[in-house]
């Protein structure tokens, strides 16, 4: 999934069940012509394929080294704190009963309930800052 800077969803891709949450980057990078400043994510991305394309299209990786690398890469603590927003999301995504509880066999089904829901959060973003602003 790709995020804005408030952890509101841009883009999906759906994966097998059994499928580590990696394999989907490359489908997520190509989705639109623009690339992420910085690429916030957990140990599960931390591959060598992953790290040279951030260093090709100039990409600042916030992600931990997994234990067993040799070198450890220091993370910059405050910004991989905004992956608490993404998290969030999640939670909220989870909390959606169809997604949570799969009701639907289908890939397509299941991408567009979660496409709903992130429908539903974006709004009550939208209605909140309208109301601030």
């Amino acid at each position: 999934m790709r995020t804005n800077g408030k952890g509101l969803p841009l883009a999906f891709v759906i994966t097998s069940g059994e499928a580590h949450d990696a394999t989907a980057y490359d489908e997520l990078m190509d989705i639109d012509d623009t690339r992420p400043r910085a690429l916030l994510a957990d140990r599960g991305y931390d591959s060598g394929a992953i790290r040279n394309d951030f260093l090709v299209h100039g990409t600042d990786s916030v992600i931990p080294t997994k234990v067993n690398r040799r070198i450890q890469r220091p993370v910059d603590p405050l910004l991989y704190a905004l992956r608490n927003s993404i998290e969030r999301f999640f939670n909220k995504l989870k909390n959606a009963r169809p997604v949570t509880t799969l009701y639907d066999d289908t890939a397509g089904s299941f991408l567009a309930f979660g496409q709903l829901t992130s429908i539903k959060i974006w709004l009550k973003f939208a209605n909140r800052t309208e109301r601030q602003g």
